[in-house]
C-alpha cells in the first residue's frame, strides 16, 4: 500500500467488485465513486510526504477536516468515515 496506493485500492476494488456485485452490493458506479474518493486521498497524502502505513488518527483528521475541506463537500466528507 505504501509503493503505490492507487494500484493497492485498484486491486481490492476488482477483488471486492466480483465478490460483492455477486451480492448486488457493490455496483460500477459505486466503485467509481471509491475510487474518486481514494484518488484525492492518496493526493493528500502525497502532497504531505505521508505514506499509507505512518497515518495515524491525527492526520486522518488532518485530511477530513481540512484537506477534504477544500475540495469534497460536507455530506461526501462524511463518507471517508
Amino acid at each position: 500500500w505504501d509503493a503505490d496506493p492507487e494500484a493497492a485500492f485498484e486491486a481490492w476494488v476488482q477483488r471486492a467488485g466480483v465478490a460483492l456485485t455477486r451480492r448486488g452490493t457493490l455496483r460500477p458506479g459505486s466503485q467509481a465513486v471509491y475510487r474518486s474518493m481514494w484518488g484525492a486521498f492518496c493526493a493528500w497524502m502525497r502532497q504531505h510526504g505521508l505514506h499509507f502505513s505512518t497515518l495515524d488518527a491525527a492526520r486522518l483528521d488532518d485530511f477530513l477536516h481540512d484537506g477534504a475541506r477544500a475540495t469534497i463537500r460536507d455530506e461526501h466528507r462524511r463518507r471517508y468515515l
